[in-house]
């Protein structure tokens, strides 16, 4: 037998052991690693290494080295055509170096970690349907230099571990993708179960009293009769708000987009939401402060008057609520904020929103604007809602160019303030 069909026969012994690791379903890493001892032993060298193309800076990262000073090299990066890993991963063409120092393509960082002299090197790009994905490299050949005859069963090894490193990639995406489904699956099934329990819960009494109205309107006296119908109306403007949840939730990705931005007064805007508010709560009185100086008491917004007053009335929703024994709830407004935005200069003005209630516990101060934040919170399972005011307050204000936050104190109450722009006069 010759010794070039010996070689042939020991090289696909090789290539047919990588296949064997490929379709084994072991760890990605490990297959890597088993990869580049095979290819360190089959090429007699000292090191073997493998690095990954960072899709979002298109720089080159060690992702496995199969030598001794692997965790100093896994601290370097090469820029686009840095090195000679570089120059094989910008054109895509191997390359086959027989004195590594004498090479001006050569990069010295990996010598300079690692207090060893690369030599001599071969390096492979890692192809996965033509997309250039990393590099593979083997350095310092032991028995002479890499020559032509090396490469063809380096490329065929380059190609398998590029099908390895996609196949785990797209397993890992496939698994993300079915772990956010059920998710979504789980957050729907929550979704409904709630929703429909927020739309009973008004529509239980609105029934309810209509029925007991109707059949004995002659049997109630006014008082009882305008009481029966001031429990009517508030849970009708309950399942109003619901709806405009609904509206907004379903439109959130574009709600700046459906913003019908009109030229406000924002005191008497204020007031009149104050106003209707106070017809719906009697343990609770509704406060209207202003801090303002006189020049500024016409001031007014540019704003969609319904999508607003639903935030603010989502605001007094959630005081009521958090406030079970009563108290005020401020409304106040302060002098513009001295604050300028850099990217675009506009003058502010600063709304809160005070209650006396029992206050928001510090660790959930920073989820309380998220969405559906009260089904997975045991904190607020325990009061009505779906967890989406907060979120669609947050929206509503940001597309007004504004901000929103919060500030608690346990057992004291909640401030929620409020910045928008305001037009000049």
């Amino acid at each position: 037998m010759s010794e070039i069909l010996i070689k042939k026969i020991k090289e696909l012994e090789k290539l047919a052991e990588i296949s064997l690791y490929l379709n084994s379903g072991i760890d990605l890493s490990v297959l890597l690693e088993k990869i580049l001892k095979v290819s360190r032993d089959n090429f007699d060298c000292e090191d073997a290494s493998l690095m990954l193309l960072n899709e979002k800076t298109q720089e080159l990262y060690f992702e496995v080295i199969e030598s001794k000073e692997s965790e100093a090299l896994k601290k370097i990066t090469l820029k686009p055509g840095e090195g000679i890993a570089g120059k094989v991963a910008a054109t895509g063409e191997p390359l086959i170096i027989e004195d590594a120092e004498a090479d001006p393509r050569f990069s010295k960082k990996g010598d300079e970690v690692t207090f060893k002299k690369t030599i001599n090197m071969m390096c492979v790009p890692l192809k996965f349907k033509d997309k250039i994905i990393g590099t593979m490299q083997v350095i310092n050949k032991k028995s002479g230099s890499f020559n032509f005859e090396d490469l063809p069963q380096f490329l065929a090894i380059a190609n398998l571990a590029a099908i390895a490193i996609e196949n785990a990639r797209l397993y890992k995406q496939l698994a993300e993708n079915f772990q956010r489904i059920k998710e979504l699956e789980a957050s729907k099934s929550q979704f409904i179960g709630l929703l429909s329990h927020e739309l009973l819960t008004p529509i239980v009494p609105i029934k309810g009293y209509t029925e007991m109205l109707i059949d004995g309107l002659d049997n109630f006296n006014s008082e009882e009769i305008k009481k029966y119908l001031k429990v009517i109306v508030k849970e009708t403007s309950r399942l109003n708000m619901l709806i405009h949840d609904l509206f907004i939730i379903n439109n959130i990705e574009k709600v700046k987009e459906i913003l019908n931005l009109e030229i406000i007064l924002l005191i008497p805007f204020l007031e009149e939401l104050k106003e209707d508010f106070q017809k719906r709560v009697s343990r609770h009185e509704i406060i209207l402060e202003t801090n303002l100086i006189e020049e500024i008491l016409e001031l007014k917004i540019s704003a969609d008057k319904e999508k607003l007053g639903h935030c603010f009335n989502h605001l007094l929703e959630n005081a009521v609520k958090f406030s079970p024994q009563g108290g005020k709830i401020i409304i106040r407004i302060k002098n513009y904020l001295s604050q300028i935005n850099q990217v675009s200069p506009k003058k502010w003005i600063e709304i809160q929103v005070e209650d006396q209630g029992i206050g928001i516990p510090e660790e959930e101060r920073e989820k309380i604007f998220k969405k559906f934040y009260q089904i997975d919170s045991s904190f607020t399972r325990v009061f009505e809602g779906m967890g989406i005011g907060l979120y669609i307050c947050r929206e509503i204000i940001e597309a007004h160019q504004g901000e929103i936050f919060c500030v608690s104190q346990d057992g004291i109450g909640s401030i929620f303030y409020i910045h928008l722009p305001y037009l000049s006069h």
